[in-house]
């Protein structure tokens, strides 16, 4: 009963308004006096109640002598309700799209933690019609399910990493073995590149079970950079496969500030 007076209450009716409605519903017809009597509240409450009931429909008046009030048939009450509210729906949504504001425009979202960089993933690599492009040495069996749902609709999944990648799973994977050894890869923080049909892009990094921060975009911009690295990454490493050596060396390097920091790191 108490779900029914609640559900009754949405439609703008009080307590004692749903409890006279009921109490109608359940006698066939009644007086003010009777109702009160038997919800035990006070007559006014009641006859203020029924007045309303009765502009909205809920209530008839029977004639004669004494002022009677009948429940409205529940098929005939909440069939115009139907209409009514309806309508109303329709209006506001047709008036409310004109205020819209155009969300056609290049979204940027920066988020932080590493569950919502798990779930903004999941919920893009869920997105995906066509192809996935991958650059990370984060397990990717934390994205298994997702991954399972788009390979059976045959998306095509591209992965390059540094690290050995182990899942079950038609991925296409290319493992580059730049680094003489995994510790030379141990001051690395995780790092992830996404790019989704060549439309939306998400980058981050961090440590599991500490921070993470990274950014989504569907900024074309964006989406082209972070393909052609991952790319490049690709090329790369099918160049030293080709000519069996690291082609990366001091002979080609340029001196900068990205290779120092690099370096710090692998050493």
């Amino acid at each position: 009963m108490s779900r029914i007076i609640t559900e009754l209450q949405k439609f703008g009716l009080n307590k004692v308004e749903s409890d006279v409605y009921i109490t109608l519903l359940k006698n066939h017809k009644l007086n003010g006096s009777q109702i009160a009597k038997i919800l035990n509240v006070p007559r006014a409450s009641v006859y203020l109640a029924l007045n309303t009931l009765y502009q909205e429909g809920f209530v008839t008046v029977m004639s004669g002598d004494s002022k009677e009030y009948k429940a409205t048939s529940p098929e005939v009450l909440f069939e115009n309700l139907k209409k009514e509210y309806l309508g109303s729906l329709n209006f506001l949504l047709d008036e409310c799209k004109k205020f819209e504001i155009d969300t056609t425009e290049e979204e940027y979202w920066n988020f932080k933690g590493e569950e919502n960089f798990i779930n903004k993933t999941k919920e893009l690599l869920l997105l995906a019609e066509k192809e996935i492009y991958l650059n990370t040495n984060m397990d990717l069996n934390k994205f298994y399910d997702e991954l399972k749902i788009v390979t059976d609709k045959k998306v095509r999944v591209v992965l390059f990493s540094f690290e050995e990648h182990k899942i079950d799973l038609p991925i296409e994977i290319y493992q580059s073995k730049r680094f003489n050894s995994q510790s030379q890869l141990k001051n690395y923080p995780i790092r992830f590149m996404l790019v989704i049909d060549c439309k939306k892009a998400l980058i981050a990094n961090g440590t599991s079970g500490k921070d993470f921060i990274g950014t989504f975009s569907d900024n074309q911009l964006l989406v082209s950079v972070i393909s052609e690295h991952i790319h490049n990454d690709i090329y790369l490493y099918r160049l030293e496969q080709k000519y069996g050596k690291i082609l990366i060396t001091d002979e080609i390097m340029i001196n900068s500030l990205h290779e120092k920091q690099f370096r710090e790191k692998t050493v």
